[in-house]
């Protein structure tokens, strides 16, 4: 697939660049259309909404489990993002 390989060419030049790897911010609809936690090795961010997500062939690093979290002190949404130990 196209889309495929072109994001893995991205990745190993943005990673070449930046000497880091690359973490995946996957929305379940491009996961479930082009299936990219199966076919390139990266860590996963992926989106939940309060629900814990299952929807990538690899375990997730990072999850946003809200878009519109409330905190005292900061005027307007914050992204609420759980972090995996």
């Amino acid at each position: 697939m196209l889309i495929l390989s072109e994001l893995a060419t991205f990745l190993n030049q943005i990673e070449a660049h930046s000497g880091t790897p690359a973490i995946l911010l996957l929305t379940r609809e491009f996961e479930k259309e082009y299936q990219v936690s199966k076919s390139i090795d990266r860590t996963v961010w992926l989106e939940g909404n309060w629900l814990i997500p299952d929807y990538s062939a690899r375990p997730w690093v990072m999850w946003t489990a809200n878009l519109q979290r409330r905190i005292d002190g900061i005027d307007g949404p914050v992204r609420w993002v759980v972090v995996r130990k």
